[in-house]
């Protein structure tokens, strides 16, 4: 409910651009944190307002829905992001599937800038399809903690901005598949 919530605030102050997670090592704060930009945003330097008002971009920049659950792991776990891609991916699984246990298989895809993620017999499918039902765009918009930890995961492990493109549950089976681009900006 927290994302939809968000969503209708972000729907409201007329911020529709997809969430973009900015890692710490970019932003210059001590963590990652998620932009909801008004339009599109291409990765450029942002204020470290709440409310960022600029020349070439405006928006809200919030922390990601993931930050407690990242922090308990970092904590717990001793959760370490590595900066190899295919290291980034494994993680993913591993932290999907053995950690968190919220899928039985997770694998993903890296092709140019896009990279893939689909969880199979995914446990929390309810939450993804009453986002979904909500409006498809939801999860682009304000991704649940579970997309949202998966995009904080490879931004900070490319030290690139990561956009949120879209995230759709299957209407029939407990598979949901969430694509993500790499900006440059």
């Amino acid at each position: 409910q927290g994302s939809i919530n968000l969503v209708r605030i972000c729907a409201d102050m007329g911020i529709q651009g997809n969430a973009c997670f900015i890692p710490n090592q970019r932003g210059g704060t001590n963590s990652t944190m998620q932009y909801q930009p008004v339009a599109t945003y291409h990765g450029e330097p942002l204020s470290q307002d709440s409310f960022v008002t600029g020349k070439d971009t405006a928006g809200l920049l919030i922390t990601p829905s993931c930050a407690a659950l990242l922090t308990l792991l970092r904590e717990k776990d001793h959760l370490k992001i590595p900066s190899e891609m295919a290291a980034l991916q494994e993680l993913v699984r591993e932290l999907g599937v053995d950690v968190l246990e919220v899928a039985t298989r997770i694998h993903s895809t890296h092709e140019g800038d896009i990279i893939t993620v689909t969880l199979e017999e995914y446990r929390l499918i309810g939450g993804c399809r009453a986002m979904f039902h909500e409006s498809p765009r939801c999860c682009a918009i304000v991704p649940c903690p579970v997309c949202s930890l998966y995009a904080t995961i490879f931004a900070e492990g490319t030290g690139k901005v990561i956009q949120m493109e879209h995230c759709s549950p299957d209407p029939k089976q407990p598979t949901v598949t969430a694509v993500f681009t790499v900006l440059h900006g």
